[in-house]
Order: structure tokens, then C-alpha cells, then sequence
């Protein structure tokens, strides 16, 4: 009768330790870096909006922009343009994404302003308010980008993803007009994870962190990585 008691007594410390274990584990995370000016992260999206939907029920997901065109880089798209322009078909024949003629006519343009605060701004606004619609705000925004060539640095641009995501367009004006401290903050996030090309993504196990893409990958290959990597 003893021997009972103080087995079951050791089975409870037991389950105790074991249930402390798991509540100080953190739930393991998904970190996608992307830029909403990097066409690679354009042919990746797809990619990512369905690796999101197959597994946010077992990992957390955070995204992030990077901050391609800063500082210096800020500017006109000029020599690029052509290069962008050559590389267009082989993005779209690798990824199976379709960049729009609007799109295309925005490179040879002399006016159009290449800079990635102001849609870093823009999906900061979306995360500290609606976390959930994240990646698909993301989504959309770079569809706007590539597909209907909008000019992200202007405000009116957004008035429809805004809408769209349940959010008030007025507000996100005011906001918009100003923190870029925001980006800056994001970029420097991004940063600190190694990442200096897009898109990538990280898993996220306690303080460890895996590169799972550095660049673009099919989502078979994406796959293939976590389950490399990840064992439940």
C-alpha cells in the first residue's frame, strides 16, 4: 500500500516537472523575411501564402520586410530597369507567377521612386493591428506591386489592400505620412536574424534558429527543409 502511495506521489512530481517543461518551451516559429520591392519574394509568395495556410495550426508565423532599397539604394529604377526587364522571364517560367504590363511599363518610367519604407510601413501598420491578415496583406501588396503596378510610395495605392484587410483608410493616411521608424526597426529585426537576401525563411526553435531558404524555392523543396529539420 505504501509502495502505491509513494509511486503515485512520484508519478504526480513526475507529470508536474514535465508540464512545467513544456509551458516554459516556446510553440516553434516560422520567420519569413521578404521585400515587397523583390521580385523573387513576388514568385515566392504563392509559396509562402500556402506553406502559412498547411501549417499555422502547429507553428507560430511571423513576417518581416527586409529593407532591399534603402539609404543610398533610394532612387529611380534607370540602369535597372533593363536588367529587371531580361530577368522577367525566367521569374516567371521558374515560379509559375505572372508579372503584369503595368508593371513592366513602371520600369521605363523616369519618375517612379524605387523604396522599401514605405510598404514596410504599410505591413506594420497591418501586424500591430490585425496580426492574422499579415501574410495576406503581404500578398496582396506585392500582386499590387508586380501584377497591377501600383507606385507603393504613394499613399492612395494602398486604399484598396487597406479596405480589404478591415482597416480604416483614414487612420493608416495619418500613419503613413510618418514612422518610418517603424521600417527601420523591422529592417534592423531582419538584420539580426543574418538575413541580407530575400526572400528567406528561418525556423525558430527556443533561442536556435534554422535557415530553411535563402532565396527562392518551391514549396516541395520549403517542405523537404522543415521536415529535415523538424522532427514532432
Amino acid at each position: 500500500m505504501f509502495r502505491a502511495i509513494f509511486l503515485s506521489l512520484l508519478l504526480s512530481q513526475f507529470n508536474q516537472i514535465l508540464s512545467a517543461q513544456n509551458q516554459n518551451m516556446e510553440k516553434p516559429k516560422i520567420i519569413y523575411v521578404f521585400d515587397a520591392l523583390c521580385g523573387w519574394c513576388y514568385g515566392f509568395s504563392p509559396v509562402i501564402k500556402e506553406f502559412h495556410e498547411h501549417y499555422q495550426s502547429e507553428f507560430d508565423f511571423e513576417i518581416m520586410s527586409g529593407g532591399l532599397i534603402v539609404g543610398s539604394r533610394i532612387g529611380p529604377y534607370g540602369d535597372f530597369a533593363t536588367y529587371i526587364i531580361n530577368a522577367i522571364p525566367g521569374l516567371e517560367q521558374t515560379t509559375g507567377v505572372t508579372v503584369g504590363e503595368a508593371y513592366k511599363q513602371q520600369l521605363v518610367s523616369d519618375h517612379l521612386i524605387q523604396n522599401s519604407i514605405p510598404p514596410a510601413k504599410a505591413l506594420c501598420y497591418v501586424k500591430s493591428l490585425l496580426p492574422e491578415k499579415a501574410f495576406k496583406f503581404a500578398h496582396d501588396l506585392q500582386l499590387a506591386k508586380f501584377y497591377e503596378g501600383k507606385d507603393l510610395n504613394d499613399v492612395e495605392s494602398y486604399k484598396d489592400l487597406i479596405s480589404d484587410a478591415g482597416l480604416s483608410y483614414e487612420a493608416f493616411s495619418e500613419y503613413f505620412e510618418n514612422n518610418d521608424d517603424k521600417a527601420y526597426k523591422e529592417f534592423e529585426k531582419a538584420a539580426a536574424y543574418g538575413v541580407s537576401g530575400y526572400p528567406a525563411v528561418i525556423l525558430k526553435i527556443n533561442d536556435k534558429t534554422i535557415n530553411l531558404s535563402r532565396g527562392y524555392v518551391n514549396y516541395k523543396q520549403l517542405e523537404e527543409q522543415l521536415k529535415r529539420y523538424y522532427k514532432k
